[in-house]
């Protein structure tokens, strides 16, 4: 799979926490500008169809901090990523208990 991390600030942001047992995600809108202090994620597979998955950490020019999945957000000019390929052969799955896609090591055939 792929693996991603990016720098810079947003324009505005949602945010989405998925509660314990629960397989949406409630929404958590930010109306403006921020940073991002740390954003990780990965591209997987859902019906053969490539989805993002994003844990973002991201502050305010006041301070404070939110964190969640980046649902949404609109980049600023000076936002970068940086994408890796694993070295492993690597797939996720999705697992309909748990509500997501779940690394599953590939076996040699």
């Amino acid at each position: 799979p792929t693996h991603f991390t990016a720098t810079g600030s947003l324009q505005d942001a949602v945010l989405g926490q998925l509660a314990p047992g629960e397989h949406d995600f409630r929404r958590d809108p930010l109306a403006h500008r921020l940073l991002i202090k740390s954003l990780a994620g990965d591209v997987e597979l859902h019906d053969n169809q490539p989805k993002l998955r994003m844990r973002a950490v991201l502050g305010d020019s006041n301070g404070a901090t939110f964190d969640g999945y980046l649902l949404e957000g609109h980049a600023d000019a000076g936002l970068e990523v940086i994408m890796t390929e694993a070295p492993v052969q690597l797939h996720k799955d999705y697992d309909t208990d748990a509500g997501l896609a779940l690394f599953k090591h590939k076996e040699n055939s």
